[in-house]
């Protein structure tokens, strides 16, 4: 099963704030919490962002998501998903490592703090 997307053609959504009912969520385990490195998501999340995820085991094309690579936290925006795992790509092409086969979504980001 394939699912893919060109990201230059789709418009990205904005991620909001956390408002109560994100922070509530994050309080009682129901939200993980990241801060931004790098500056492969700009313009959208800058470097010492933090951003809320919520858990999930399935991303789309299109999703912002946190992805466990190798050790390390990813953030990165899905291109496609196929049989092998995720292709991932960041927004700011001229500072981005692109992934392939990426396996373990951690979640779909939500919301930023602060």
């Amino acid at each position: 099963m394939t699912s893919s997307g060109n990201l230059k053609e789709k418009t990205l959504p904005g991620i909001p704030p956390a408002n109560l009912k994100e922070l509530l969520l994050l309080f009682v385990g129901k939200r993980k919490r990241f801060k931004i490195e790098g500056h492969s998501m700009l313009p959208l999340l800058s470097p010492g962002e933090e951003v809320l995820v919520k858990p999930l085991d399935r991303l789309n094309a299109g999703d912002i998501g946190a992805f466990e690579h190798n050790g390390n936290v990813l953030i990165k925006c899905v291109e496609a998903y196929t049989e092998h795992g995720y292709n991932l790509v960041g927004l700011n092409e001229a500072d981005s490592t692109n992934y392939n086969n990426v396996k373990k979504p951690i979640g779909l980001v939500v919301s930023k703090l602060g």
